[in-house]
C-alpha cells in the first residue's frame, strides 16, 4: 500500500467530515457575492451553504496539515516497519549462521565417528588377520608335529618288533645254550653223587662181611 492510498484511507477514517458545498451551490453562493440588482437583499453569512475564500483556504490548510501529519506517521511507519524487517533479517540471519554451525558441528562429529569406526574395523580386521595367521600357523605345526610322532611311532614300533624277534631269537639260543649247559654240568654231578652213594654203600656192606 503507498503512502497516498494509506494517508487516504487514515483521513477518511479519523478525519472529520466537513460539509463542503456542491458545484451548483457554490456557484450560486458566488453568484450571490457579485452585486445585486436590489441593494436592500442580504445574505445569510451563518448558512452552512456559503462559502467564502477565507473559509475555504482555512479547511485547505487544515486538509494539507492533517495530509502532513498522516504521511509523516506513514513515514514513520514505514521505517519501523523497515527496521522491524532489518531485525527479522538479521534474525533470519543469525538463525542461518547458527544452524549452520550446528549442521557443521554434526558433520564433523559424524566424520569423527566415521574416522573412529574405521579405525575400528581396521583394527578388528588386522586382529582377525593376525589370528587367522596365529591359528593357521598352529595348525600347521600341529599337523606337522602329529605327522612326525606318526612316523617316529610307526618306526619305534617296527624297530620294537625288530628287537622282540632279535630278543626271542636270542632266547631261544640262550635257552639251547643252557639246556646244553646244564647237561653238561648235570650228568657229571650226577655221576659223582652216584660214585659216591655207592662208595659209602661198598664201605659199610665190606664191614658187615
Amino acid at each position: 500500500m503507498s503512502h497516498i492510498k494509506l494517508a487516504h484511507k487514515l483521513f477518511v477514517t479519523t478525519a472529520p467530515r466537513l460539509r463542503m458545498p456542491s458545484h451548483r451551490g457554490f456557484q450560486r453562493n458566488a453568484l450571490e457575492e457579485q452585486p445585486s440588482p436590489f441593494p436592500n437583499s442580504k445574505v445569510d453569512e451563518n448558512d452552512r451553504r456559503y462559502v467564502t475564500w477565507e473559509n475555504f483556504s482555512h479547511h485547505n490548510t487544515q486538509y494539507l496539515n492533517r495530509f502532513a501529519a498522516v504521511e509523516k506517521n506513514a513515514t514513520g511507519l514505514h521505517g519501523a516497519i523497515g527496521a522491524l524487517g532489518d531485525s527479522l533479517k538479521k534474525l533470519e540471519s543469525k538463525v542461518d549462521k547458527g544452524f549452520e554451525k550446528i549442521d557443521t558441528r554434526f558433520n564433523k562429529m559424524e566424520e569423527k565417528m566415521d574416522t573412529r569406526f574405521s579405525k575400528m574395523d581396521t583394527r578388528f580386521s588386522k586382529m582377525e588377520e593376525k589370528m587367522d595367521t596365529r591359528f593357521t600357523n598352529m595348525e600347521d605345526r600341529l599337523t606337522t608335529r602329529l605327522t612326525n610322532m606318526e612316523a617316529k611311532f610307526t618306526e619305534e614300533f617296527k624297530n620294537g618288533r625288530a628287537e622282540m624277534k632279535e630278543l626271542n631269537a636270542g632266547q631261544k639260543k640262550r635257552d639251547g645254550m643252557m639246556m646244553v649247559g646244564l647237561q653238561a654240568i648235570i650228568l657229571p654231578v650226577v655221576a659223582l653223587f652216584g660214585k659216591l652213594l655207592y662208595d659209602v654203600f661198598y664201605q659199610e656192606d665190606g664191614k658187615k662181611t
